[in-house]
């Protein structure tokens, strides 16, 4: 088995300031599992889409998402998404359609808010 190796993903659509950013990831193989964490301090922001890259490149199967996304709210509320594989997240709405986040989709993020992804892909 792999070890797990600590990473820090690229994130767009968030201005992190003082907040966390975490990643790790195993490889065996081809095959990458991989888990980041985010957490928003005071001084943080959503500003449109969240993107939260992946370890490693991908094997570009646009026809699967790679991972799965939970967005936590420090009010209790939580959702739960998928992560395309450019790394936006996005959670299905009230209509079943799929939609992006934003900064006030799924909910008006806030301090100690927690974005988490995690997931298996075949790397390039």
């Amino acid at each position: 088995m792999g070890a797990w190796t600590s990473y820090t993903p690229s994130l767009f659509g968030v201005v992190l300031g003082s907040g966390t950013n975490i990643g790790y990831y195993q490889k065996i193989g081809k095959t990458v599992h991989y888990r980041a964490k985010v957490t928003l301090a005071a001084n943080s922001s959503i500003t449109g889409v969240i993107y939260v890259s992946p370890p490693t490149t991908d094997q570009n199967d646009t026809s699967s998402p790679i991972g799965l996304a939970t967005l936590k709210n420090v009010n209790g509320a939580f959702y739960t998404g998928w992560l395309r594989q450019d790394g936006a997240i996005y959670i299905a709405g009230d209509n079943g359609v799929w939609t992006g986040t934003s900064a006030t989709y799924p909910f008006t993020w806030e301090t100690g808010d927690i974005i988490i992804v995690s997931g298996t892909y075949e790397a390039a």
